[in-house]
C-alpha cells in the first residue's frame, strides 16, 4: 500500500456510506492530500487537511461536483501541499496506534471503575 499512495497525487473517497475509513487515514498519514465525501467519520477524521464533498448534495449533481473538485486539486500544486503537510501532521498527532490505544485503555478502565497506580 505505501507504493500505491507514494505513486499517487490526490485520494478521491466518494463513499456514500463509511464508518472511519482506514484509507483516510494512511493517506494524510503519508502526506497524500484528501478529497473525500463529508459522511460518517469522515470530517472528523480529515478536520481542515482535506476537501470535504457535501453530502447535502443532490445525486444527480455531485458527480460535477466531484469532478469540479478533482480539477481544482488537480490544478493547484500549492493547494495539495498544504493539504499534505496538514494531513501528515493531524495523521500523526491524532490517529497513532499508540494514541488510540492509550485513549480505548482508558476508557474501558474509566468504565470498569479501574484506576491504574
Amino acid at each position: 500500500m505505501p507504493e500505491l499512495l507514494a505513486a499517487a497525487d490526490i485520494l478521491v473517497h466518494p463513499a456514500q456510506f463509511e464508518g472511519m475509513p482506514l484509507i483516510v487515514l494512511e493517506s494524510m498519514a503519508a502526506g497524500l492530500p484528501v478529497l473525500a465525501s463529508s459522511v460518517s467519520g469522515i470530517p472528523e477524521a480529515l478536520a481542515d487537511s482535506g476537501v470535504l464533498l457535501h453530502d447535502s448534495v443532490d445525486a444527480e449533481v455531485f458527480p460535477e461536483q466531484l469532478a469540479r473538485a478533482i480539477g481544482d486539486l488537480a490544478s493547484r500544486p500549492d493547494m495539495r501541499q498544504v493539504m499534505s503537510q496538514r494531513g501528515r501532521l493531524r495523521a500523526r498527532s491524532c490517529f497513532t496506534e499508540a494514541r488510540m490505544l492509550s485513549e480505548y485503555l482508558a476508557l474501558i478502565e474509566q468504565l470498569l471503575g479501574v484506576s491504574q497506580c
